[in-house]
């Protein structure tokens, strides 16, 4: 038996994760939160509620669970709440990683991973980013992020960094609606939406993230893996796919740029990853945008 602590466990990926990993019978999951259990009771997983920028709390959850694999997904994911809150973003999106990994290194377990979910804001203008490019963040957010993987990579156990982008898929009770609920609810209340055509992304379906983060477990992958969509689009073409799958009314997507909607917080307009060593290495299959669109829908 593999015992896998998920951080993170209330959240979008986390819950995802507990549900994709839960069904293959080698694994035992235990989720972990700040927060009380969101995570539905037919995702057979253990919960522990703890705050993870508590050290001695993180030490204690180590030693009781005794964790064969970390999978952190828990972050301050949010750039503008990152912008507003810097110390509190360096808090939970770098020194918890740093404080986790310290600890989990000295557990006296002979198989031991640490996987970190990491994110395409490492990266500035210019994507779609190969996992060679330089990183640039632009945003504090990436800036912790990135910092993060410095530590990650440093550990002297086995790790491997996981760099979605845009994610979406199925929501059920506990999950927050990602962007293609939000187009979907707005569309079927008949209501104009207004959508930025001039920033470029490589969405990724969930449950990609997960299969990815499956294979790196079994197979103990190591090093950088951009788990992203294969197609380059924008909000408004997402939006568009959205409402083609629905059959709801395109026309009520409104194309603006994003200099209708000023924002404090700088992030990249072309952005997304290149995938092609996830390819190789994985065998890593993206989900066609459109029939992300269409489980996501079919799955809620």
């Amino acid at each position: 038996m593999i015992r896998v602590l998920i951080t993170g466990g209330n959240g979008f990926l986390g819950q995802h994760l507990c549900n994709f990993l839960s069904k293959y019978p080698q694994f035992d999951i235990i989720a972990v939160s700040k927060s009380e259990r969101r995570i539905p009771s037919y995702i057979k997983c253990g919960f522990i509620q703890v705050d993870l920028t508590d050290a001695t709390a993180t030490k204690a959850l180590l030693q009781t669970v005794q964790p064969n694999i970390i999978v952190h997904t828990a972050a301050m994911s949010q750039p503008n709440e990152c912008h507003d809150n810097p110390m509190e973003c360096l808090r939970q999106n770098t020194f918890t990683v740093r404080q986790l990994l310290t600890q989990f290194e000295t557990l006296p377990i002979t198989h031991k991973q640490f996987i970190f979910t990491s994110t395409d804001f490492v990266f500035g203008e210019g994507g779609p980013h190969d996992v060679n490019d330089v990183p640039n963040p632009l945003n504090l957010y990436g800036q912790s992020k990135l910092l993060a993987e410095h530590f990650v990579a440093a550990a002297s156990i086995p790790t491997a960094i996981v760099r979605p982008v845009f994610m979406y898929g199925p929501v059920w009770q506990g999950l927050r609606n990602s962007f293609v609920q939000w187009v979907a609810s707005q569309l079927q209340q008949h209501q104009p939406i207004k959508v930025v055509t001039d920033q470029l992304r490589t969405p990724t379906y969930v449950n990609d993230v997960c299969w990815a983060i499956h294979q790196m477990i079994i197979k103990e992958h190591t090093g950088v893996y951009h788990t992203a969509g294969a197609e380059i689009v924008s909000p408004y073409d997402i939006a568009v796919a959205t409402a083609e799958v629905l059959q709801l009314d395109v026309s009520k997507i409104i194309p603006v740029t994003d200099s209708d909607f000023p924002e404090v917080v700088l992030r990249p307009k072309k952005s997304g990853l290149h995938i092609q060593k996830t390819i190789d290495t994985l065998g890593y299959h993206p989900t066609p945008l459109k029939q992300g669109i269409l489980n996501t829908f079919k799955a809620s």
